[in-house]
């Protein structure tokens, strides 16, 4: 990988992912990407980076969600008919899911159906948005391990790299952008989710080293499994 933040690298393969695809400027905004002018700039190396921009990028170039910031790090992009191209292997039926996690979702319910049942007026916006933050944090806390576990399945051996069926990215995209925050209590989760498919960004070498560590722990754990139901 070329070193991070590299305008002319990432100018080279804006402009020929553009042509590959036949798209004027003016068709790569219509394709979902950027204005013309923020193309130009992109193909100029004088594009301001922002998470929306290269998110415009990824969907006018049909790239796999996060190819065009991973791209702007010196990596190189993977097309979407790339990703789709290789099938996504199946994951067992049966997920491990902490059960603080689960009630955690009872608890959202529950609270849902109190809001329904107090009162036959309209909810208040400010009620309705503090069950929706607790349901989505519930929500999130249950995919997360499923998430988690598909992205181990199918990680490489060197897991700083892409992952080598891009398709989990496309098909996980939303679930994938969401942003991470620094004092949040599940950021470390969501760090390891993105360093599974080589888009943590500059992580501390700290953590980078306890991921790998959980990885291989993890495989281990699934290799001794298989030999054991053979």
């Amino acid at each position: 990988m070329r070193q991070p933040d590299d305008p002319e690298h990432f100018a080279r393969h804006v402009n020929f992912r553009r042509e590959q695809l036949g798209l004027s400027h003016k068709g790569l905004k219509a394709a979902g990407g950027p204005a013309p002018p923020t193309t130009s700039k992109a193909e100029n190396g004088k594009l301001d980076p922002r998470p929306e921009t290269f998110a415009k990028l990824d969907r006018g170039l049909s790239w796999t969600p996060g190819s065009a910031a991973y791209t702007w790090h010196g990596g190189e992009p993977t097309p979407l008919e790339l990703a789709m191209s290789t099938p996504l292997q199946p994951t067992p039926d049966s997920q491990p899911v902490a059960m603080s996690a689960v009630l955690a979702l009872v608890s959202a319910y529950r609270r849902m159906v109190e809001l329904d049942e107090a009162d036959p007026g309209p909810i208040s916006h400010e009620a309705f948005t503090d069950v929706r933050r607790q349901t989505g944090e519930a929500v999130s806390a249950v995919t997360g391990a499923l998430v988690t576990d598909i992205l181990e399945r199918h990680s490489r051996t060197d897991a700083v790299t892409p992952l080598t069926n891009d398709l989990i990215e496309f098909a996980l995209r939303d679930y994938m952008a969401l942003p991470v925050v620094a004092d949040e209590p599940n950021r470390e989760e969501k760090l390891y989710r993105r360093w599974l498919v080589g888009r943590a960004g500059d992580i501390e070498p700290s953590l980078r080293r306890k991921f790998r560590r959980r990885l291989d722990r993890k495989l281990h754990r699934s290799e001794g499994v298989q030999r054991f139901e053979t």
